[in-house]
């Protein structure tokens, strides 16, 4: 699927219900998909209604899903600050 295509029915459904559709089409219900993430089902549900974000779990919903990189969850394709150095100029303070 294009992510044209997934942007548009994200627009239409909602990011959740597109997912909860495509888990239903594998037999799978949100419970169940949060243990193969090794989330809970709480933050799951936190994840797709935008409250939490976690790159991570991002990736692999899109990777698990099988739609392209950045097209459920766009920050994943945002740069990351380096961490080590902004903890190295923290410390010179």
């Amino acid at each position: 699927m294009k992510t044209v295509d997934i942007q548009a029915q994200v627009r239409k459904y909602g990011r959740l219900n597109f997912i909860k559709g495509e888990l239903l089409k594998r037999g799978l219900t949100l419970k169940q998909f949060a243990e193969i993430l090794g989330v809970s089902e709480s933050f799951l549900y936190q994840m797709l209604h935008k409250d939490a974000k976690s790159r991570r779990v991002a990736k692999e919903i899109e990777r698990f899903l099988e739609v392209p990189e950045g097209s459920l969850f766009p920050y994943v394709l945002e740069p990351v600050e380096n961490s080590k150095k902004n903890s190295e100029e923290f410390r010179k303070e």
